[in-house]
């Protein structure tokens, strides 16, 4: 997970457009209690991850994301949040 983590964040930084939506995404995917268990961020749990994982790529999910599906998924996030 560590380093879909990584890619996602590297993905994150050079779409500025993209900040804050990555911020509620991370929160919304992190695991209950985050905060109180090191590294002290809104990380998914890993079986969560898995699960995500396998739900996208099948299999036993070992599939590698790619910044198109990233992008796509924030993208798409940020598009469905209902209007006012």
């Amino acid at each position: 997970m560590q380093k879909d983590v990584v890619q996602i964040a590297r993905v994150v930084v050079v779409h500025p457009s993209l900040w804050s939506e990555g911020l509620r995404s991370a929160f919304r995917l992190a695991k209950n209690g985050w905060w109180r268990t090191p590294p002290f961020l809104p990380l998914p749990g890993e079986h969560y991850w898995n699960f995500r994982k396998v739900t996208v790529f099948g299999g036993d999910g070992t599939g590698q994301l790619d910044d198109d599906q990233v992008l796509g998924y924030l993208r798409w996030s940020k598009h469905m949040k209902p209007r006012p």
